[in-house]
């Protein structure tokens, strides 16, 4: 069966002798003449797709006709057809079954031709087309671009085994997709295809995809073999005949001036002619648009042109040199030779790769009809190649082994051979950076080409030196100071300090510095590194602690009385031998004097407490101690008399001459007075008695009977105190 076909509609024009487009089909897909192909057979799950090779430029609009034939089963038939634009390549290929073999396809657009309703897809029951993007085929995705909508515009069945005319247009401008069906507009979209779809890349394959599952169906689809072969300026040599093509079947054509066509009214003709000229060519396209097109065909004599010298060195050891024509260089054939030089590759394109300095010859022909040659000179200056090794670090106890590198200009596909007689290269000695254990000198071989290599060397020192490490004797941890400094001083000044307690103390502040403040006595260590070779050196002190208190032994006073208004407390302590003391007295008490003294002295009952601080440590203990007075220190003296009779040789009564209390005459008056001086005289005036602390009070039995006389001085603290200085008489009697 031959299937119509329809060229798009730009005006397409090729030049010479016009072979057959290639198309590239792959899984299931066969060629059935005349650019038709067959995607699916009746098989299941069978997967086809042909690709055009020339890919398209999304920069440029495009107008594409084609046939689609579904197949002829319908309630059984499946899946459909895909027109697909992609990066992969002319081998892609997709899934079978409902992906249409178009699904996961990744960056890519697809317009789908569906002819079964997956209902997981979001499909319509009709026959549908909708547009796509990156191989999803879910109509509830975000992938969904446009549609999907019915395909023919009644509902109809499309799987009835016609050939269904298809129209794609792509406006650059205005970023307009636009998909027809049987002339009829059935669905667009206004979207940037090279930035939103193919991430900045214009130049795109196309083709078609088609798949069947467990339902099955032909699937066909039918090209022009020049459909996308879309110039508007021809080259040519002078008489040599080019064929121009506008479209293919199913339209008319009318070309016009007729001068040197074969055929005016042939969508193909072909012109040969001798001068340049412009030819316009008016059409109407199976659908009933009509328009017009011009295309140039510039005739001239082929010249090739000899391109200026350029230089291979080490930063450039490939050059890609470059023929030049006054034809377009995709019209001409290419063909490089050289005898003193190397063609690395491209020796039939416009622009090989050398490597070689020489002379290099092009022949370039268009169609074999004319041709002619051109020449590029090709120098060389290796001399830029440069090898450089990078600084490195010294070995030492924290980089106990360090990289080596070595650098060089150029340095794309440099090899390295790394070699010492009295180092240590630990690492595979063929790489850039080497990696080495030892002191020693390296020497490093590099290799670009034979034109561009050289060698370099490097010095590797070793430091393993130890600083000398102190620990200044730290202070003792003691009632004065809970918290003291250790600190520690190197030579060099080290690069770090790390602190650590052996047994249990606690380290504040200063970790990692030279002094640390410690709240605990125990040992302390530092580990302090050199500041050039990271070697340790590790020094330990004890820090010790005195919390001791001084204990107090005994704490007393005696009892205030009207002789004793001022008495000493008494303190004795045990535990330390440096003592402070601070004695403070309650309400009502009084210290005379030794506030700060071991024994202070004071006038008025009350509690009196003592704090004691043990000047070496700084530790303290507190104590109190309750002075009291006795009975006779509120003592009242307001009656007080003084004896005119005394019998001392007779009863109890009267035996003693001393002042008594009215209201006790009992009481010995005598013991309370702080101050006491008594004398007594007989009547010649000669003293008989003169009192002592111990005997205050005179009655001598041996004395004569008579008058006798006393002065007397006397002072006393009880009560509210009393003194006197009295003389008188008294009568003796025995």
């Amino acid at each position: 069966m031959k299937y119509p076909k329809i060229l798009c509609l730009a005006i397409v024009f090729s030049i010479g002798h016009v072979s057959a487009q290639t198309y590239f089909l792959n899984g299931n897909a066969i060629a059935l003449g005349d650019d038709c192909y067959q995607l699916t057979g009746l098989g299941n799950y069978e997967n086809g797709t042909v690709w055009y090779g020339d890919q398209i430029n999304l920069e440029e609009p495009f107008d594409l006709l084609f046939y689609m034939n579904y197949g002829s089963l319908d309630g059984n038939g499946a899946d459909g057809i895909c027109f697909v634009m992609q990066t992969v390549g002319t081998n892609a290929i997709g899934e079978s079954g409902g992906g249409l073999g178009y699904l996961n396809f990744g960056t890519s657009l697809g317009i789908e031709f569906d002819t079964w309703q997956n209902t997981d897809y979001g499909d319509p029951f009709e026959d549908h087309v909708a547009i796509e993007m990156d191989g999803v085929i879910d109509h509830n995705a975000p992938q969904n671009i446009a549609g999907p909508v019915s395909l023919d515009p009644l509902g109809m069945n499309v799987e009835d085994g016609q050939e269904h005319l298809v129209r794609i247009t792509w406006d650059p401008i205005l970023f307009q997709l636009r998909v027809y069906y049987e002339c009829e507009f059935r669905l667009g979209a206004t979207i940037d295809l090279i930035t939103e779809v193919f991430n900045g890349q214009n130049l795109v394959y196309w083709g078609f995809t088609a798949a069947t599952g467990g339902a099955v169906n032909y699937q066909i689809v039918c090209l022009e073999e020049n459909i996308l072969a879309s110039q508007d300026e021809v080259y040519t040599c002078p008489g040599f005949p080019v064929q121009l093509s506008a479209g293919a079947g199913g339209g008319t054509y009318l070309w016009s001036p007729s001068t040197g066509l074969d055929d005016p009214n042939s969508a193909s003709p072909i012109a040969q002619i001798d001068e340049t000229t412009t030819y316009t060519v008016q059409y109407t396209d199976p659908c009933g648009i009509q328009g017009t097109a011009d295309v140039t065909i510039f005739v001239e004599p082929l010249i090739a042109t000899t391109t200026e010298t350029a230089e291979l060195n080490c930063n450039n050891p490939t050059l890609e040199i470059q023929g030049s024509a006054n034809f377009p260089e995709q019209f001409l054939s290419w063909d490089w030779i050289t005898n003193d030089g190397n063609i690395l590759n491209g020796a039939a394109s416009s622009s090989p790769l050398v490597n070689e300095p020489g002379e290099y010859m092009y022949i370039i022909s268009y169609e074999g009809f004319c041709a002619d040659t051109g020449y590029v000179e090709i120098t060389s200056d290796f001399s830029d190649f440069v090898v450089s090794i990078s600084d490195v670090q010294l070995i030492n106890c924290i980089n106990e082994s360090v990289n080596v590198s070595a650098t060089t200009s150029p340095s794309n596909g440099v090899s390295y051979t790394w070699t010492t007689l009295d180092g240590s290269i630990i690492s595979s000695t063929d790489l850039q950076s080497i990696l080495v254990d030892g002191p020693g000198t390296y020497f490093v071989q590099t290799y670009l080409s034979e034109f561009c290599n050289g060698g370099e060397s490097i010095e590797v020192f070793a430091n393993y030196e130890v600083p000398e490490l102190f620990i200044q004797e730290p202070a003792q941890i003691n009632c004065y100071n809970n918290e003291v400094y250790i600190t520690a001083t190197t030579n060099p000044q080290a690069l770090d300090y790390a602190w650590s307690s052996l047994d249990g103390g606690e380290i504040i502040s200063g970790q990692g510095s030279t002094t640390i403040s410690v709240s605990a006595g125990a040992n302390y260590q530092v580990v302090a590194l050199h500041p050039e070779s990271g070697c340790p050196a590790t020094e330990s002190v004890e820090v010790f602690e005195d919390f001791s208190t001084p204990q107090i032994a005994s704490l007393s006073a005696d009892t205030l009385d009207c002789l004793h208004p001022i008495v000493s407390i008494e303190i004795q302590v045990v535990g330390a031998e440096d003592l402070s003391y601070q004695w403070t007295a309650s309400e009502g008490a009084n210290i005379v004097s030794g506030a700060n003294g071991s024994g202070p002295a004071v006038d008025e009952p009350g509690v009196y407490e003592v704090l004691i601080t043990d000047l070496d440590n700084g530790c303290s203990s507190e104590g109190d101690v309750l002075v009291v007075e006795n009975d006779l220190f509120n003592l009242d003296l307001s009656s007080i008399e003084f004896p005119n009779v005394i019998t001392p040789g007779a009863d109890e009564k009267n035996r003693e001459w001393r002042p008594f209390l009215r209201d006790d005459p009992s009481f010995d008056l005598t013991q309370v007075f702080y101050e006491y001086d008594l004398k007594i005289y007989n009547r010649w005036g000669s003293i008989v008695f003169e009192s002592t602390d111990s005997q205050r009070s005179w009655g001598d039995r041996e004395a004569q009977n008579g008058v006798y006389y006393y002065i007397v001085r006397y002072e006393s603290l009880c009560g509210s105190g009393a003194s006197e200085d009295r003389s008188g008489h008294f009568h003796l009697m025995k």
